[in-house]
C-alpha cells in the first residue's frame, strides 16, 4: 500500500504525516521509509513501481502534483490537507525566511496543488481542513483511521493525540539541536548526521531537519487563524485577497 499525504504546504501535512505512520505502527505494519528523505522525487519514482507486500505500506509526503492515473500496482490512498492560504503564505514566508513576492507566487502554487488533488483524485481522497486538527483532533484522527480502514482502541486513539499534541511537537522543535553545516551543507556533527540534515533557507541560512520524521526546526511558525490579518499592512492584505477570493470562496473560507 503507498498512502500519499498530497497537496498544499504549510497546512498541517507534517502532522497528518507522522499520525499516519503511528496509525500503521499500532497494527505492526512495515512503515517505510524507515528515513524520511528530504526531496521525495526518487522515492516517489521507485515505489510506484516496486510490487505490493502484505503488511508494508509506504508513507509519502508531498507538494507536487501525482501523475493521474497513477501507474503503480499498490493500493494508494491519498489525503489531502486544506488551508485558508492567506494564513499559509504567512507561514510559508516564516518558515522559508521568504519574501512578501515571493509568499505570493508560493500562495498560487498551494491553490493550484489543492484544485488539482481534489479533481483528479477525489474518488479516492480524504480532505482535512487545517483548523479541524486544533479544534476537533480525535474527529481528524478517526476519519483517518477510517478512511485507511484501520481500527484503532481508544487508547491507541489518546497515545497517537498526545504524541503529536501541538505542545509536545513544539517543545520537540525546542529541543532540536542548533545544527551547523559545512560547505556542501551536510552536517558537520558525526553523532547528528545520523540523525538530521539540513535544509536551506531563501536567505541562505539552513534549518535542521529530523530524517525520522521531517519535523524541521520553525516547523511551526504560527498561531492563530486570520492571523495574516494583523501581520500585513492593508495593501499587501488587500493582494491576498484579491488573488484567492474565488478559491477562498469555494472552499468555504471567508473573505
Amino acid at each position: 500500500m503507498i498512502v500519499f499525504v498530497a497537496g498544499m504546504p504549510r497546512a498541517g501535512s507534517m502532522w497528518t504525516y507522522n499520525v499516519v505512520r503511528a496509525i500503521f505502527e499500532t497494527q505492526n505494519w512495515s512503515v517505510l521509509p524507515t528515513e524520511i528523505p528530504v526531496s521525495e522525487h526518487a522515492l516517489i519514482k521507485n515505489v510506484l513501481l516496486s510490487e505490493q507486500k502484505q503488511n508494508e505500506v509506504y508513507c509519502i509526503k508531498t507538494h507536487s502534483p501525482l501523475q493521474s492515473p497513477l501507474p503503480t500496482k499498490h493500493d494508494v490512498r491519498i489525503i489531502c490537507n486544506i488551508r485558508d492560504v492567506r494564513d499559509a503564505c504567512l507561514s510559508f514566508m516564516r518558515f522559508t525566511h521568504a519574501d512578501f513576492q515571493t509568499g505570493i507566487r508560493s500562495m498560487v502554487r498551494m491553490m493550484y496543488v489543492t484544485d488539482f488533488y481534489l479533481a483528479q483524485f477525489g474518488d479516492n481522497l480524504l480532505s482535512i481542513r487545517f483548523e479541524d486538527l486544533t479544534d476537533t483532533p480525535l474527529k481528524v484522527l478517526e476519519n483517518i483511521s477510517g478512511f485507511l480502514k484501520i481500527d484503532l482502541s481508544e487508547g491507541e486513539k489518546q497515545e497517537i493525540l498526545q504524541r503529536f499534541d501541538k505542545s509536545n511537537i513544539q517543545k520537540k522543535l525546542r529541543e532540536m539541536p542548533n545544527v551547523e553545516s559545512d560547505v556542501n551543507a551536510r552536517v558537520k556533527d558525526a553523532e547528528q548526521s545520523s540523525r538530521f540534515e539540513t535544509v536551506k533557507n531563501l536567505d541562505g541560512t539552513y534549518r535542521a531537519y529530523e530524517k525520522a520524521t521531517g519535523f524541521q526546526s520553525n516547523h511551526i511558525t504560527s498561531t492563530d487563524a486570520g492571523e495574516w490579518k494583523t501581520y500585513f499592512d492593508k495593501s499587501k492584505a488587500d493582494q491576498l485577497i484579491s488573488l484567492s477570493r474565488e478559491w477562498l470562496l469555494k472552499y468555504g473560507y471567508e473573505v
